[in-house]
C-alpha cells in the first residue's frame, strides 16, 4: 500500500534505480561469479530499495515479490 517513489536526483524512480545498478552488477552475490541470478536480485532490491526510500525520502519503502520455481541468471557479466 506504498506509492512508488520519484527521486529526481536519481534520474529514475527508487525501484528501476536499484534494478539498474542491481543489473549492472551490483546483486552479484555469494561466489562473485559474475552472474545475477533472480534470487539475487530480489535480494538486493529487498536491501537497496529501503535503503534509497529513507536516503532520500526520510522513510523507508519495502518492495514485495514472490518468486516460485528455479532460480536462473538474468544476466552473465
Amino acid at each position: 500500500e506504498q506509492f512508488a517513489t520519484e527521486v529526481e536526483e536519481l534520474g529514475h524512480g527508487v525501484f528501476t534505480y536499484a534494478f539498474v545498478e542491481g543489473l549492472s552488477g551490483m546483486a552479484d552475490g555469494g561466489s562473485k561469479d559474475g552472474k545475477i541470478t533472480v534470487n539475487e536480485l530480489k535480494a538486493y532490491l529487498d536491501d537497496r530499495v529501503p535503503q534509497l526510500t529513507e536516503e532520500h525520502k526520510g522513510m523507508a519503502q519495502y518492495p514485495t515479490g514472490f518468486i516460485k520455481g528455479m532460480d536462473f541468471p538474468l544476466t552473465i557479466k
